[in-house]
């Protein structure tokens, strides 16, 4: 059966909760708690629209790890039970400084059909504090991606733009990426890295498969070498001078055992 199912026989014409508050325990110290919570359910012509809103709220992220505090969560949405349709119009929700927007639908809800979209913000500081990442890192991360398909073979297209992202003694860097998914492959559209007055650009493909075979292309346009190997971690170099050059790379991310 189809969760949608109970549906059918019930049919809610209109309901509003107003200040409720939400607990929920996870495994290993994990919590999420929601409060303020105004919860908006109206049926017209057998749609269901949607409305939730939380004003207060943390997410605990284990015994070890810092409390995020929900800064805003806002849905608002509809649900067609007769056609399987969930039309979600906005989906925002706000932890510390890291902010998620989505919006799109999702057809034959029993076997759904994804056409989403999200715009995501990174801040790196938060996340290593939050201990998500294992060593101090800074910048900012911002990317959006689209989501099309079954949840089991989805086409992924991923957009990334970071601004001064520096991770131990990596960086700091500003980089541009294009990146795309679909069945066993994985597509480098293109990386840009700006260094100095010029340039790194990269593309390529990684197939999904055993031995996780690998192309990339490599250019530089007169990019300063004394800065790559400054944001490579290689400080003080003493060799400067603007390289401009192109280089393929092919081969295999696991060994082949004979």
């Amino acid at each position: 059966g189809c969760f949608l199912d109970p549906l059918e026989r019930v049919r809610v014409a209109r309901l509003d909760i107003v200040g409720a508050e939400v607990r929920v325990a996870l495994p290993e110290g994990r919590r999420v708690e929601v409060a303020d919570l105004d919860v908006r359910w109206a049926e017209r012509w057998g749609v269901i629209e949607l409305d939730v809103e939380a004003r207060r709220g943390l997410v605990r992220l284990g015994p070890g790890g810092q409390e995020l505090a929900l800064q805003r969560l806002a849905i608002a949405g509809a649900v067609d039970p007769d056609e399987a349709l969930l039309e979600l119009e906005r989906a925002d929700v706000s932890l510390d400084d890291i902010s998620t927007t989505v919006s799109g639908r999702v057809d034959s809800l029993c076997q759904p059909h994804l056409a989403l979209d999200a715009q995501i913000f990174l801040p790196l500081r938060t996340l290593s504090q939050a201990k998500l990442l294992p060593k101090p890192a800074t910048g900012h991360l911002w990317s959006r991606v689209s989501i099309a398909g079954k949840p089991e073979s989805p086409a992924v297209s991923l957009e990334l733009s970071g601004n001064g992202l520096g991770y131990e003694r990596f960086g700091p860097a500003n980089i541009s990426a294009r990146l795309s998914y679909a069945g066993d492959e994985v597509r480098l559209e293109e990386v840009v890295v700006p260094v100095g007055m010029g340039r790194v650009r990269a593309s390529g493909k990684l197939l999904l498969t055993p031995l996780l075979p690998l192309e990339v292309s490599l250019k530089t346009e007169d990019a300063s070498l004394a800065r790559v190997l400054d944001k490579a971690g290689v400080k003080g170099s003493w060799v400067d001078f603007p390289a401009s050059l192109e280089a393929q790379l092919s081969g295999n991310l696991l060994p082949r055992f004979s």
